[in-house]
């Protein structure tokens, strides 16, 4: 069986936790990339299922258009390219659109302390 975990996805899940543990409300496209194959790797190794991410300019395009109430797209295609939480979305808003929808072992993937450490999500 195969699980697709988009873009937005990545974004919503990480900046979760960046928000929880008081940082930024911003992640970077790099940070996006390492988290991604670390999520990936996790479900690999405990369920067993192929994970497809989809994260090419075109998805980040739809993203950026069909999310724009929750995310803001900038210097893509850049060094320095981010992904910006608006304003007056908060950690919930983000737990039932990007994290709640999954199965428990996903979550738990987005969650890991081993994926977010290795994946340099979170800056000491």
């Amino acid at each position: 069986m195969k699980q697709f975990i988009g873009i937005e996805d990545l974004a919503g899940n990480a900046l979760i936790e960046l928000i929880q543990r008081n940082q930024e409300r911003k992640v970077t496209f790099k940070q996006l990339n390492k988290y991604g194959t670390k999520v990936r790797q996790y479900l690999n190794k405990v369920t067993g299922e192929e994970v497809i991410l989809l994260y090419n300019t075109n998805d980040v395009a739809a993203m950026a258009e069909n999310y724009a109430d929750f995310f803001k797209v900038e210097n893509f295609g850049q060094e320095n390219a981010y992904i910006e939480l608006q304003e007056n979305i908060d950690v919930t808003v983000l737990w039932k659109c990007f994290r709640s929808p999954f199965p428990i072992e996903t979550m738990l993937a987005f969650m890991d302390d081993k994926v977010i450490e290795e994946s340099e999500l979170i800056t000491a």
